[in-house]
């Protein structure tokens, strides 16, 4: 995840990739693109294709239904570099969160902290929600 209230993992895994696939998306952080990749969109909506950033492949269709068309002439990699680089990242930006959320920080208390005791007390098939902002990047704490 990136934009305004992602991870810096999922930033530095999108400027490190050659090729980008939204899928259903008109991510609307053009500072967040990467720079030199290929960016292919797959949307429902016309509309939406290369609003935000120029694309090589545009394709409107359903996400599921195209990307089922499109599995069959996909040929397999076995260089991992770029995902073994975007899985360490990200266990580095968790742990820090979850650092914060531990409650062992010893100064004041982290809205990570709440909203992970929250989580734990709550049943099983509660629904948190919130809306952008700091209550966002406090409830992604909790939703792993």
């Amino acid at each position: 995840m990136t934009g305004l209230i992602g991870f810096a993992s999922g930033y530095q895994a999108m400027e490190a990739c050659d090729a980008l696939l939204m899928l259903g998306t008109d991510f609307p952080y053009r500072q967040f693109f990467p720079k030199d990749a290929r960016i292919a969109q797959i949307d429902i909506r016309a509309e939406a294709i290369g609003r935000r950033a120029p694309v090589e492949l545009g394709l409107v269709g359903q996400v599921g239904a195209t990307l089922r068309g499109l599995l069959p002439r996909l040929v397999s990699k076995r260089d991992r570099s770029h995902l073994d680089a975007a899985l360490k990242n990200y266990a580095e930006a968790r742990k820090g969160l979850d650092d914060l959320a531990s409650g062992r920080s010893g100064g004041p208390l982290h809205p990570q902290l709440i909203a992970r005791v929250a989580s734990e007390l709550a049943s099983d098939d509660a629904i948190f929600t919130c809306d952008v902002g700091l209550p966002t990047v406090w409830a992604r704490d909790i939703s792993r």
